[in-house]
């Protein structure tokens, strides 16, 4: 058994609730909480962490299948550690709080040690670490049993005040209005007078399920909502074929396609595009083969009379359809009809008839997203910094290494988009490419805060 394992070495964490004026009053076996900071355990608590997903109905970025394929692919470094608190009430598992340590250190000296949630955006060079933390996880949250929540509520707050982690910063970001963190745990630290900074970082539309195609025309509200959905959904048939992508093979490639029409797009207006970092190409086509053998993969394959026009990609975990990626040909012979709209209207049709609740389309606010829905909610980082006093020194360090991970991860991202370029228009126009693309972002900003015109 895995809390057997766990008991062994002895790695819990004990609080001083006192502090807090609360006495620890269970019903039966207290609550216990142990450290799992070792890749054998991690992979061993497998399938409890399974079980325990499903019970609280955690979004598909908490299952077992997506935090092992992030960590192996994101997570491991040489600063960084696993560090997650496995919450068990006698013999049986309430709680996943899943955090891991990153270190900022220069030579023998710790500068900062930080505890976020797994799933969140790292950087290549965890020294500069506490720079990045927009990651590819859209929902990210503590897994707590439903039977559990106010008492696990009780300890993980409690545990986020005293901090016997040792932690000088703890984070969590992309977490929901409807997280467990937001609804329950932010309310104790507010009673508590705990200190922390919340920040509001995406906003996340998504699509309520009727139980009919009828029902979800009808509460789109607009005529001209309604007529856009039936325009995307009219062509498929007729201008353009769509093939339902099952076994892993047709899979396989028909990411190669996804990720060259996606690359291809963002490449020519400038930007590096999603896999123009190896690492969320490996991620992918990881994620993907746990999908197809957990049958939580919707993938569909718009195909004109030249080939390809358009890829879209979603996972459906639990009754949730989870919009996660998409690609079209905008030089195809159909792309007036919105071919990769076209695979969302399908999408939601096929999520209706399957009985689905919703259908998530995550981080961003483009204005197609609001042709299909006008529901919405919203993601947040929040932190909590510690209350321990540090020396002058590591004060003084810490500010300036702040400064240079600033500098660093701008400077590393002028160079992306330099190379971007590069591979664009060759080494002559590059730098002229680049200018003008700086440029026209640069107006675009100033329009969106009306300062230019």
């Amino acid at each position: 058994m895995i809390l057997e394992e766990i008991q062994k070495i002895e790695k819990r964490l004990d609080l001083n609730l006192e502090k807090f004026g609360r006495k620890k009053v269970s019903m039966g076996e207290p609550i216990k909480i142990y450290i799992i900071d070792d890749e054998k355990q991690f992979h061993g608590l497998s399938t409890q962490w399974r079980k325990l997903t499903e019970i609280a109905e955690a979004p598909v970025y908490m299952t077992f299948e997506w935090i092992s394929s992030w960590w192996k692919h994101f997570g491991k470094h040489p600063k960084r550690s696993l560090y997650i608190l496995a919450v068990y009430r006698g013999a049986e598992i309430v709680s996943i709080v899943p955090f891991f340590k990153g270190v900022s250190s220069i030579g023998p000296v710790n500068i900062q040690q930080r505890l976020n949630l797994m799933g969140s955006g790292v950087s290549k060079n965890e020294v500069l670490g506490f720079s990045d933390d927009y990651g590819y996880s859209d929902f990210l949250d503590v897994i707590v049993h439903p039977d559990y929540k106010k008492e696990v509520a009780e300890e993980v707050a409690d545990l986020l005040l005293l901090n016997p982690m040792g932690a000088d910063l703890i984070s969590f970001q992309h977490i929901s209005d409807e997280s467990f963190i937001a609804t329950e745990i932010l309310p104790l630290l507010d009673e508590k007078k705990g200190f922390y900074q919340l920040e509001k970082t995406d906003e996340c539309p998504y699509i309520p399920l009727p139980d009919s195609l009828n029902k979800y025309k009808n509460d789109l509200g607009s005529s001209s909502r309604r007529r856009r959905f039936k325009k995307n959904l009219k062509p498929i048939g007729k201008k353009y074929s769509v093939e339902k992508v099952v076994s892993w093979g047709t899979v396989q490639k028909g990411l190669e396609e996804l990720f060259e029409l996606h690359q291809d797009r963002w490449n020519s207006l400038g930007y590096p595009g999603l896999f123009f970092d190896k690492r969320y190409y490996d991620f992918i086509k990881e994620l993907c083969q746990k999908a197809v053998d957990n049958e939580w993969l919707w993938f569909r394959i718009g195909k004109d009379q030249e080939g390809t026009c358009a890829v879209r990609l979603a996972l459906n975990y639990k009754g949730r359809f989870y919009d996660w990626l998409t690609g079209f040909d905008m030089t195809s012979p159909v792309s007036d009809y919105s071919p990769g709209l076209g695979l969302l209207a399908l999408m939601i049709k096929d999520a209706i008839e399957s009985g689905a609740d919703r259908i998530e389309l995550l981080r961003g606010d483009e204005r197609y997203k609001f042709d299909f829905t006008k529901k919405t909610r919203s993601n947040w980082r929040l932190t909590i910094p510690s209350n321990k006093e540090g020396t002058v020194v590591q004060k003084l360090l810490n500010q300036g290494l702040k400064k240079v991970a600033k500098i660093y991860a701008q400077l590393n991202l002028e160079r992306t988009l330099l190379k971007v370029q590069y591979e664009q228009v060759g080494p002559l126009r590059m730098i002229f490419s680049y200018a003008n693309f700086r440029t026209q972002r640069l107006i675009e900003k100033l329009k969106a805060t009306k300062l230019f015109k």
